[in-house]
């Protein structure tokens, strides 16, 4: 399937898991009457959003209170998934 029927299939601002081999999630980013496909995260590693200790670190460590582009991977990997 090409990124551009993905895209359009996708609603905005939604993270969903990729199911790609290579990245955990995938979301359409969408800012200004503009749109991206951002992937984010590494399929291979484990993923704990859910313990808020693991958390605290993961944000301190990536300054995430600095991101604010949602067209950049690092904004949504700091963001808590919706599920």
């Amino acid at each position: 399937m090409s990124v551009k029927n993905l895209k359009d299939r996708m609603p905005c601002n939604k993270p969903t898991r990729a199911n790609d081999g290579k990245h955990d999630y995938k979301v359409k980013a969408c800012k200004d009457g503009e749109e991206k496909l951002v992937r984010y995260g590494d399929a291979s590693m484990p993923n704990r959003p859910d313990e808020p200790g693991r958390r605290k670190a993961f944000r301190d460590r990536h300054n995430c209170d600095e991101k604010k582009d949602k067209f950049k991977a690092g904004y949504w990997a700091c963001r808590k998934p919706a599920w």
